[in-house]
């Protein structure tokens, strides 16, 4: 992939999340895809990420998130973004983070979530 491919995949994967479309997102991981999420243990495969991300929306309903960079070298990646939205009981919530990635095949293979606000864990 190109750095505008990439950026591109990226920046789709991240819309796809926005508009809650679960199903869409698991064509861009792979069957073996990792996603270390804060205060989880690895999650292993499509199914097990989409049900996090599902799970996440629950609890903040109207949750969007804005990429802000997107640093690639080679296949891995760096994505900064910002969020914001309410959670269920209607509270206000926003964060920043990064998401490393790594893409094998054309889909993401890799996830980590580092989260600067970490408070929603307790």
């Amino acid at each position: 992939m190109s750095q505008t491919q990439t950026a591109d995949f990226i920046r789709e994967f991240f819309d796809l999340l926005n508009k809650k479309e679960f199903d869409a997102l698991k064509d861009h991981l792979t069957p073996g895809v990792v996603f270390h999420f804060p205060g989880t243990n690895p999650l292993h495969g499509p199914k097990k990420v989409t049900q996090l991300m599902r799970i996440i929306y629950r609890k903040y309903p109207d949750l969007t998130f804005q990429v802000q960079d997107i640093i690639a070298q080679g296949n891995k990646i760096a994505v900064t973004w910002e969020n914001a939205g309410r959670d269920s009981s209607g509270n206000p919530y926003n964060n920043q983070g990064v998401t490393i990635m790594k893409i094998d095949q054309g889909k993401i293979s890799y996830l980590s979530d580092y989260f600067k606000d970490t408070s929603f864990r307790t």
